[in-house]
């Protein structure tokens, strides 16, 4: 199972909601996926400029360090790097 989901609105209370309800699916055997698109340190996504992280790497860190402990092995975390190096 595949979530989208945008990586400022992580939280560890997000984290649980988002395991509860995707991967308890049958076929999900309790894991789930954290699918993040990175479009570039410099590019616009919902009308806002990302100056927190420069690359996808410190993005998928930050991202982990949100998820609840007791899920940490549970939830793997992947960002697709799009941008256009």
């Amino acid at each position: 199972m595949v979530t989208f989901i945008l990586p400022h609105s992580l939280r560890v209370r997000e984290s649980n909601y988002l395991f509860n309800r995707y991967s308890q699916h049958p076929d999900a055997d309790n894991q789930g996926v954290y699918l993040v698109l990175w479009f570039g340190k410099d590019e616009k996504v919902a009308n806002r400029k990302n100056v927190k992280f420069e690359t996808p790497e410190q993005l998928k860190l930050a991202i982990e360090t949100k998820i609840a402990p007791e899920l940490s092995n549970l939830i793997d975390v992947f960002v697709l790097d799009l941008s256009r190096n």
